[in-house]
């Protein structure tokens, strides 16, 4: 996983905002497709970095169950 490197205090603020805002709006976007999500999952988003947010989100296009989204390995 990358980590952005920041120079300034106000840097890492608005990256932790954008960060907290894009692993709200998966949440919710997953609640909406697949009903209420188990506290593991919630919490996996919660801590998650920005690559695996990214990379869950571009999976809701052609997952058909909430455990293909977030499978360590996807098949080619």
């Amino acid at each position: 996983m990358s980590v952005p490197i920041f120079y300034s205090l106000d840097d890492a603020l608005r990256y932790e905002a954008l960060l907290d805002g894009h692993r709200e709006r998966l949440k919710k976007v997953l609640v909406k497709r697949f009903g209420p999500l188990s506290a593991r999952l919630s919490r996996r988003i919660t801590y998650a970095e920005m690559d695996d947010l990214d990379r869950w989100s571009d999976r809701l296009f052609d997952a058909k169950t909430v455990r293909e989204i977030f499978a360590d390995k996807q098949s080619a």
